[in-house]
């Protein structure tokens, strides 16, 4: 009955993002190298796996070699190396794979980035809903996002604080990120504090925590 069934998703522990943990050096020295060069960078954070359908998005930065536009993959997973094959095969220069790092940097890595991407598979599982953890501290980081997803539900479009698309849609990818890098840095501000707002009032630890409890009383 739907009166029996709470939903208490993902969330973020708001005192962590209060705290600035330094990033490590080779990657605070090419984004840096990155912002002398007057590029966007749209980052990826989290698991490369079969599962987050990252193809496409490498496959979409081949529209912007000529643009100032570049793309950093943050993570580990199985599909890596294959995804690192797939820009060595296409020769792609706009395309930069990082190393792992630990949680607690999250935040602050990702308040340099311009544009964060989350993507999934087309998958019918996915239509009883989402909440992934990248999205979540994509939300937070109050940055622009673009979602790729189909599901039940959509965060990004409640929030208001980027664009929902087709997912495994390369076009659809490259529509979204020139809709969003031609719009002024007030309106990505205003749709990235939309999302961190969001995330403050609904994804909050201590929100949940309360949720839950009052379920069970």
């Amino acid at each position: 009955k739907p009166e029996n069934f709470v939903y208490v998703p993902n969330g973020i522990c708001v005192e962590e993002w209060r705290v600035d943990q330094e990033i490590p050096k080779e990657i605070s020295d090419l984004i840096e190298d990155l912002r002398k060069q007057k590029k966007i960078i749209i980052g990826y954070a989290g698991n490369h796996g079969i599962a987050n359908a990252l193809n496409n998005l490498i496959d979409a930065m081949k529209y912007f070699e000529s643009e100032n536009v570049v793309l950093l993959l943050i993570g580990k997973g199985q599909e890596k190396q294959n995804l690192i094959s797939r820009v060595q095969d296409q020769n792609l220069k706009n395309v930069y794979f990082i190393s792992a790092v630990p949680k607690t940097v999250i935040p602050s890595l990702l308040d340099k980035l311009d544009i964060l991407y989350v993507g999934l598979q087309n998958q019918p599982v996915f239509r009883f809903g989402i909440s992934p953890n990248k999205l979540i501290d994509y939300m937070m980081a109050g940055k622009p996002i673009i979602q790729a997803i189909k599901a039940g539900n959509d965060m990004v479009a409640e929030a208001g604080c980027g664009l929902s698309i087709e997912p495994e849609n390369t076009e659809a990818i490259v529509k979204g990120i020139q809709n969003l890098i031609m719009q002024s840095s007030e309106s990505l501000e205003a749709m990235g504090n939309r999302g961190k707002d969001y995330c403050i009032k609904n994804h909050d630890y201590k929100v949940l925590a309360n949720k839950f409890l009052v379920a069970l009383s």
